[in-house]
């Protein structure tokens, strides 16, 4: 059953995204404790006075920025339903999906680059937290086989398309043979759209997928 038919609105089958959530979720634990840790020990600083009100309040303030940070990334996780499709960016998705992937359980060794999204490169029309999925699921499954290289992200508008191209090393079979690509692929078709994957030069992946931009989007519905 989709989500769609469980009236929660996404491309995304509940199987598809529930995965790597459970992966993004259990990793910003971790991290939240982390906080938490460091907020208490800096409150048994000050109960010990064996800090000075300078220096505590300048570590305080960088743990609950931390706190507020990550906070936000949980929230972003927890995408709410909403009663229709709205205009999202990719390059906004993208950088998001970086950030949240410092917390993934498999995937915190891989640095994720994103990139600065081109005036000329339309909004996509999705649900509410759809784009951050494409983005995640289009990093993660390039990822796959790349170590602890760096994994880029591309965004351009080609026709009435708006693209990402995701390129890192690793094999063609290895990506297209994971789960995240097959999420990817199914929800893009879903969308509307593709995902493909292909040999580049250097020994290098490209995964690129392609959703309607948001004229081509509205026309069709």
């Amino acid at each position: 059953m989709t989500m769609q038919g469980r009236g929660a609105h996404s491309v995304f089958e509940v199987s598809e995204w529930a995965p790597v959530q459970d992966a993004l979720m259990q990793g910003l634990v971790h991290a939240c404790n982390n906080r938490v840790a460091a907020l208490s020990g800096i409150s048994q600083l000050y109960e010990a006075q064996l800090s000075t009100g300078d220096e505590g309040m300048q570590q305080l303030s960088g743990e609950v920025e931390k706190l507020r940070s990550l906070m936000g990334l949980f929230r972003s996780v927890l995408a709410g339903r909403a009663a229709r499709r709205d205009p999202a960016r990719m390059g906004e998705a993208l950088q998001l999906a970086a950030a949240l992937l410092a917390y993934h359980l498999d995937a915190r060794h891989v640095h994720f680059e994103a990139p600065q999204e081109s005036g000329d490169v339309e909004p996509v029309l999705l649900w509410p937290g759809d784009a951050m999925r494409f983005a995640v699921l289009a990093y993660l499954a390039a990822s796959v086989g790349a170590g602890k290289a760096t994994v880029e992200g591309v965004i351009a508008r080609v026709g009435d398309e708006t693209v990402v191209s995701v390129s890192s090393p690793g094999t063609v079979d290895g990506v297209r043979a994971s789960a995240e690509f097959a999420a990817l692929a199914a929800a893009a078709e879903r969308a509307g759209g593709s995902a493909l994957c292909g040999a580049a030069p250097g020994e290098h992946v490209v995964l690129t997928l392609a959703l309607p931009g948001l004229t081509k989007a509205t026309a069709r519905v």
